[in-house]
């Protein structure tokens, strides 16, 4: 073998490990991806079959937190009166949330109309007239039915930007949760009722 077959050789055994390593990555990727999702459906399992509203909301946090990326989010509950009620979160954007009130707001017409936005540009993309920003507002609602909502603010730093597979994952999430909550709002009506009562 001459030094010319020994170099092309030797740049055919160095390419084949530069695909190999790029073969191992998108493996490990995947295989990233595909734990989150199996942590996703055990979630989403737990939280229809709950028959508590705090566990589905622990479930719904554990999802924004874990499978998405989220640092700053609030989800609210439509109150009787039509305003949104901040129930839970993690940030400054919750602690906010809770000393005023976002029915007046941009954030509520989104919400009511029971339409999604989901920025993918950047980390938070949309900016409130209160002068937050948002990266994804998702309403919590069946058929016509809102029940509350789903605001995320911030990712967390190693997230650039939710990516179109994030944007269905929240949309199921949200699915999920609002059935989770009225479901858990039917059990607790039909278990405080008693042949007594009916």
């Amino acid at each position: 073998m001459n030094a010319v077959e020994e170099r092309k050789l030797r740049e055919q055994v160095e390419q084949l490990a530069s695909t190999s390593r790029n073969i191992s990555s998108l493996l490990m990727a995947a295989e990233h991806r595909n734990g989150e999702m199996m942590k996703l459906l055990t979630t989403v399992r737990r939280m229809i079959e709950s028959r508590d509203g705090a566990e589905v909301l622990a479930g719904v946090q554990e999802i924004l937190v874990s499978v998405i990326g989220t640092e700053q989010y609030v989800i609210y509950a439509l109150g009787g009166d039509d305003t949104l009620v901040p129930i839970a979160g993690m940030g400054d954007c919750y602690l906010d949330a809770r000393r005023r009130s976002p029915s007046r707001n941009e954030l509520a017409l989104v919400i009511r109309a029971g339409r999604s936005i989901v920025g993918r540009v950047q980390r938070h993309a949309f900016p409130l007239p209160d002068g937050q920003e948002m990266a994804a507002c998702l309403p919590l609602s069946i058929i016509d039915r809102v029940v509350g909502a789903i605001v995320i603010h911030r990712l967390l730093p190693h997230r650039e930007a939710l990516d179109a597979c994030d944007e269905e994952v929240l949309k199921l999430l949200a699915t999920y949760a609002a059935t989770a909550i009225i479901a858990a709002e039917q059990r607790a009506t039909w278990s405080g009722l008693s042949l007594g009562n009916v």
